[in-house]
């Protein structure tokens, strides 16, 4: 009796894991449909040295072995604002950040209650 419960609990559970990773990936599909900018989330304070905020995208593709974004980084980069301006004022990128992982740096979004609205996001945009 006791097997057959297990057998079921099995299924039941490689089903769940199944809808799961249908959800996940429904969801990831949302999010890249929408424009960078606006899946994008923002520091609440917090920016890069070049006067950026900081911001990383939901629907990124992580490093090895992340699946997912894992680190703050300068929202210039990742919306590619900088690059040109750079490279025609032949400025090394050297004036942005390396990037803040989330497992080493507590930075607050802009989505943190605490930080009542406060936001990098750049004024134009908001």
């Amino acid at each position: 009796m006791n097997d057959n419960l297990d057998a079921k609990i099995a299924a039941k559970e490689a089903e769940i894991e199944t809808l799961r990773a249908r959800r996940n990936e429904e969801r990831a599909a949302d999010l890249r449909a929408k424009p960078l900018l606006d899946r994008m989330i923002f520091a609440a304070t917090a920016r890069c040295h070049c006067g950026a905020g900081l911001a990383y995208d939901p629907a990124a593709d992580g490093e090895p072995p992340f699946k997912g974004p894992s680190k703050w980084e300068c929202s210039d980069i990742l919306l590619f604002k900088t690059y040109d301006a750079e490279r025609q004022a032949a400025v090394k990128a050297a004036t942005h950040d390396e990037g803040f992982p989330f497992a080493f740096y507590e930075i607050k979004s802009e989505r943190q209650p605490s930080q009542r609205g406060m936001t990098t996001r750049p004024e134009a945009e908001q």
